[in-house]
């Protein structure tokens, strides 16, 4: 399982060399995408807190309650992103599924530098 320090760095990365490339080629969407990429990456963030809550045994009540209380407030920034602020939709949820990017790079890399040589 690839660490979660790993995992940022990728998110890091990738979101940097993402906003380059958009930067470049277009930059009225660029905004967006930012907006979409800090939005999931402080969402994951939270839930990784929230499952080591749960996992520690901390008041089970109180975190449940977190966590409606966490995706009740990102619904409702992503409806204010969309609607009142006019992001633009395709390049806010492109910055959303970087998340998943760096989760699945961090895997493979965990998974190929993991293995022992000998195999």
């Amino acid at each position: 399982m690839p660490s979660l320090k790993c995992i940022y760095l990728i998110q890091t990365a990738l979101v940097f060399v993402s906003a380059i490339i958009i930067w470049w080629v277009d930059r009225g969407i660029l905004p967006g995408f930012l907006g979409g990429a800090a939005l999931m990456t402080i969402n994951f963030s939270l839930l990784v807190w929230l499952w080591q809550r749960i996992l520690s045994k901390k008041p089970i009540a109180t975190t449940l309650g977190l966590v409606v209380i966490k995706y009740a407030v990102l619904g409702t920034f992503l409806y204010v992103f969309v609607s009142k602020l006019r992001v633009e939709v395709v390049p806010f949820f492109v910055g959303v599924s970087t998340i998943g990017g760096s989760i699945l790079l961090a895997s493979i890399q965990s998974v190929n530098f993991g293995r022992n040589p000998a195999e």
